[in-house]
């Protein structure tokens, strides 16, 4: 779970590495956005890409404070579902596989999922 506005002031990764880091760990991050006004479009595409290439969306905490918005991930950690399969040809360790989950139509679900995964 990250707790902040999206504007990297110091780190010492890039977005992208730690995409790749939760990708490889198969974790799912949650983002809680901080931001008092107005987010910035950097920190706003930042917390978005965290978030939607793991799996999860965005939460922001204005408006709805931290009790809401904690009570809101874990409602939705309680709705998750895991799937796994085992592909026939992983075409080699350490390479990014893009996958692509669809719901059948008629369906009123919300579907999440990470863009992929990596084989160790």
């Amino acid at each position: 779970m990250l707790l902040t506005d999206g504007d990297d002031d110091a780190s010492k990764a890039t977005r992208d590495v730690a995409v790749v880091a939760a990708q490889v760990a198969g974790v799912v991050i949650f983002s809680l956005d901080t931001s008092e006004g107005q987010t910035t479009e950097k920190g706003a595409k930042a917390l978005r890409e965290l978030s939607s290439k793991t799996g999860d969306e965005v939460i922001r905490l204005r408006g709805q404070g931290m009790k809401k918005s904690l009570a809101q991930v874990a409602e939705e950690i309680g709705s998750m579902y895991g799937i796994t399969f085992a592909p026939v040809n992983s075409g080699g360790a350490n390479r990014h596989h893009r996958f692509e989950l669809k719901l059948l139509p008629g369906k009123k679900l919300k579907l999440r999922a990470p863009q992929g995964y990596y084989v160790p």
